[in-house]
Parts: C-alpha cells; sequence; structure tokens
C-alpha cells in the first residue's frame, strides 16, 4: 500500500473501507510532479480517471500497459490510445470481458465477413399463433420448451413438423423470421 501522500484522491478509501473508482498514481520523483508507476483500484472508467491518466508520462504509460496487457506495447502508440487502452482494461476488469460470441462477431466483421445478429429471445409466457391448411394452431412459450394443445415439444422446428409433416424451419414456420438465416 502507498503512503497516504502518494495516492490519488479517486484512490482513496470511502468511510466504510470500500475503495473509489480510480488509478493509485504513486510518484517517483516528487520534484518533477510527473507520475512513475499506477496500480488500477477500481473500474468503472470517467472522467477522473481520464484525468488521472493524463498526468502520468509516456514511460509509465507504456510500463502500465505492458503491465496490463502483458506485453511491451508498440514505440509509435499515442499516448492517447493508450490511455483509451488503459481504461477499456480496468473496465473490464470491472464488468467482465466480451463474450465468446461477441469476440468472434468482431473477428469477422474487421475481416469484412457478413456478421448475422442474434436471434431475439422468445419470453416465457407468450402464445405464438400460426394458420395452416384453414386449423389455427396456438403455441405456448415455457422455459423447457414449447406446449401446443396439452403437449410439450423441445423446439418450435418440432411443431412445425407435427403441423405440417415436413421438415421446417420452426421460428420460420412461425413468422419469427422473414426468410432463412434473417431477423424478422
Amino acid at each position: 500500500m502507498l503512503p497516504r501522500s502518494a495516492r490519488s484522491s479517486a484512490g482513496s478509501r470511502t468511510r466504510r473501507g470500500r475503495r473509489k473508482a480510480g488509478f493509485e498514481i504513486s510518484t517517483g520523483k516528487p520534484e518533477d510532479g510527473k507520475a512513475s508507476c499506477y496500480r488500477i483500484i477500481a473500474q468503472p472508467a470517467d472522467a477522473t480517471c481520464w484525468e488521472e491518466l493524463g498526468q502520468i508520462d509516456r514511460p509509465a504509460l507504456r510500463v502500465a500497459l505492458a503491465a496490463a496487457f502483458g506485453d511491451a506495447p508498440p514505440n509509435l502508440l499515442s499516448m492517447v490510445f493508450i490511455r483509451k487502452a488503459l481504461i477499456w482494461d480496468a473496465q473490464c476488469r470491472a464488468f467482465g470481458e466480451l463474450t465468446t460470441e461477441l469476440k468472434r462477431a468482431l473477428i469477422s466483421a474487421a475481416g469484412g465477413q457478413h456478421v448475422r445478429t442474434p436471434k431475439p429471445a422468445i419470453k416465457t409466457g407468450t402464445h405464438l399463433m400460426r394458420e395452416w391448411n384453414g386449423r389455427r394452431y396456438q403455441v405456448e412459450v415455457r422455459e423447457d420448451g414449447f406446449v401446443m394443445n396439452d403437449d410439450h415439444y423441445k423446439s418450435l422446428s418440432a411443431i412445425a413438423l407435427q403441423v405440417t409433416g415436413t421438415s421446417w424451419s420452426g421460428p420460420r414456420f412461425f413468422g419469427l423470421t422473414s426468410r432463412a438465416g434473417t431477423g424478422a
């Protein structure tokens, strides 16, 4: 723990003993007033975090970036980029990282590939209606599947097969998608 004089105000403790959001900055050379190292205390990035990182010199930012990401950063990174990366790292520590699906979608989009939007979730208790060959079918959505005519089904496709006698996409059959692979 750093001495109280070396901590920034955003890194101090509250009355209940929990730490506030911000960065703990220790000054290596008090005569020049520049910070030489930092430690992330908390997580949500706000204007005070940006201001605190703005007071740190370039070598200290590079050391902090290397500590956060485990590798030395390239020499030509701007200080603004390094600050943004450090704040992003703090947010990831606070709120968790991106999901695997989102990471894959971002990589695909960066490579110029088409990214499929996620299917909207159907809420429990929703009733789906479909008319087929003059007969109306009503399906209730439950947490463990679907119910039609007091029969339990695991998927809408199983219900579509029961109704039509052929293999159909269940969400498409009930009008949840406009055509194959796209959202409604």
